[in-house]
């Protein structure tokens, strides 16, 4: 068994004793919510907060790890942005619900992780404008093509079992990259919204 982030309304499976604790919690205050209800109802993802309350119950979230689950794919880069920022928004809230303990210090580390990196880009670029404006030319050390050939094997690695055009479209890094600097910025737009309190929303497309 591994370790399971979040219990994914996709493919969860819940213990009646579970379910019957988190419920006992919340009436009696131990949990965040509402008295009688399963769910938080002022979070953007209730299969989030939900993991963090059965995780501050000590239980431990496992996923077989041979079980996979898919969900669909969002058709429009409209609808994925909604779904994006719901479900990092969801993180935030339970973040702000729960604080940080033993228990949610890991996730803390990895939104940390995650915002603090996000930044690399934008403040490279800025560097290689700035290096580019005072000198007329671009750095170039031929000591990071090493690196950047490790880059290029580890994302090939990682769809290796997949579709030829999965690990050509992964050998060409580009358009992950693009990606990448796209959901960076999503996840800012949710920090920005969630700051503001502004309405969550659960969106059909």
């Amino acid at each position: 068994m591994d370790k399971a982030l979040v219990l994914s309304g996709v493919a969860t499976l819940l213990q009646v004793r579970v379910i019957r604790d988190v419920l006992i919690a919340r009436g009696e205050g131990r949990l965040p919510g509402y008295r009688g209800e399963l769910y938080h109802r002022d979070t953007a993802t209730e299969d989030i907060e939900l993991t963090f309350a059965v995780q501050a119950l000590g239980y431990r979230p496992v996923a077989p790890s041979k079980a996979t689950a898919i969900t669909e794919s969002m058709p429009t880069w409209t609808a994925l942005k909604d779904q994006r920022i719901r479900w990092q928004r969801g993180m935030l809230d339970s973040l702000r619900l729960y604080g940080m303990n033993r228990r949610t210090f890991g996730t803390w580390v990895r939104q940390i992780a995650i915002y603090t990196g996000s930044l690399l880009v934008p403040a490279y670029l800025a560097f290689l404008a700035l290096f580019l404006a005072v000198t007329g030319s671009l750095p170039f050390d031929p000591r990071w093509l090493p690196l950047t050939g490790i880059f290029f094997l580890e994302r090939v690695w990682t769809v290796r079992s997949g579709r030829p055009g999965d690990i050509v479209l992964a050998a060409s890094m580009l358009p992950e990259w693009l990606f990448e600097q796209w959901r960076a910025g999503v996840y800012w737009l949710a920090a920005w919204k969630t700051v503001r309190g502004a309405d969550r929303e659960w969106i059909n497309h």
